[in-house]
């Protein structure tokens, strides 16, 4: 029987939206900017992921959740999926990964909330990619990377200093909104304390929810569609349809008024491909 041979492949992409939702210094997490920015926003469990390559043969992952609570917009069916840019493709008996910058990973079972936007449409449909997805990790509100959620002492939410996906004695908490923020030893905190409290999922939900309404009433929402991707049906890949100079070749987001790379990562990335005869760099 023959091994799989495994290729990961990493591609600098830069999406087609602001990252300003989640400062860099001080890690505050507007909410109003990530509800404003969805389509709809809601928290599920992840019961497939599948993958599938796109008309131009960049393998994409299918993400489907069954919806569990919805915070803003209306979803098309019970189960939802959304497409993502990057994963797994096979051929034959090799076996290649597609690592697109900022998209996080999904696994089946794991329960998140999403800020949706413009799915079947982006590399990644989600608000800022990587900061429109939250865990529910035992119960505390985490970033991709198991950092928890924080509430700070001016009432703001900000995102902790490591990540705790490995620590233990954090599934025994008080859930509900009255009693919604935790600190990590499990003791109920205060909204006005003046260390900062790690977050619950359902007290994070619950907030969100009140915020939309607000938003909502003074119409800095309004109302959106949404739709399922369809893994059986033919696609092209979004970040093919930038206009893009002849000597790049790679998947690279160009700036639609100047047709030069966004970022000094995107011109280290092209400078790297025109390296390697504009091909991706392979590791």
């Amino acid at each position: 029987m023959k091994k799989s041979k495994i290729i990961s492949t990493a591609i600098a992409l830069v999406l087609s939206c602001q990252l300003s939702a989640q400062t860099i210094d001080n890690k505050l997490v507007d909410t109003d900017k990530l509800l404003t920015g969805s389509d709809l926003v809601f928290k599920g469990k992840v019961v497939d992921v599948s993958y599938q390559d796109s008309s131009d043969g960049i393998p994409h992952t299918f993400v489907t959740y069954s919806v569990q609570d919805v915070v803003l917009g209306v979803p098309d069916n019970k189960k939802i999926t959304l497409r993502f840019m990057g994963g797994q493709q096979q051929k034959g008996d090799i076996i290649r990964f597609l690592e697109v910058s900022d998209v996080p990973d999904f696994n089946k079972g794991d329960t998140d909330i999403l800020f949706v936007k413009n799915n079947n449409q982006l590399i990644c449909p989600l608000v800022n990619c990587s900061q429109g997805k939250y865990r529910d990790l035992n119960g505390v509100v985490t970033n991709p990377e198991g950092v928890p959620l924080l509430l700070n002492s001016n009432t703001q939410f900000q995102l902790g200093s490591h990540s705790i996906a490995s620590e233990q004695g954090i599934s025994k908490r008080t859930a509900n909104f009255s009693r919604s923020y935790s600190s990590a030893n499990g003791e109920s905190k205060s909204i006005t304390s003046s260390s900062n409290s790690m977050v619950d999922t359902l007290g994070f939900v619950a907030v969100l929810k009140q915020r939309t309404r607000e938003l909502q009433q003074s119409k800095k929402i309004t109302r959106k569609t949404f739709s399922s991707a369809n893994i059986k049906a033919r696609f092209s890949s979004p970040v093919f349809k930038e206009a893009q100079p002849l000597e790049m070749k790679g998947p690279v987001m160009l700036n639609q008024k100047t047709h030069q790379p966004q970022s000094k990562l995107d011109l280290k990335e092209v400078e790297m491909m025109r390296k390697n005869g504009g091909d991706p760099v392979l590791k």
